[in-house]
């Protein structure tokens, strides 16, 4: 899974965050900087396995550049 398929499943980052039980901050981090496996694995456990830890979702998204970030 990615951050786009978390936000995807649970339709805000508010939402997502708060049936996750974290932080806004904390999700926007997973944006920015890439999921973490650990978090991948505990979104799977959170969403009852509807979610999917992957190899490939975990850490994929590669660190936005400065240029990205200011677009936003």
């Amino acid at each position: 899974m990615t951050y786009a398929d978390i936000i995807a499943f649970y339709g805000s980052q508010a939402t997502a965050a708060r049936k996750l039980g974290i932080s806004p901050q904390e999700l926007n981090h997973w944006r920015i900087r890439g999921l973490p496996r650990y978090a991948a694995y505990y979104v799977q456990v959170r969403s009852r396995g509807r979610l999917r830890a992957s190899e490939k979702g975990a850490n994929a998204a590669a660190p936005l550049s400065l240029e990205e970030l200011l677009r936003q």
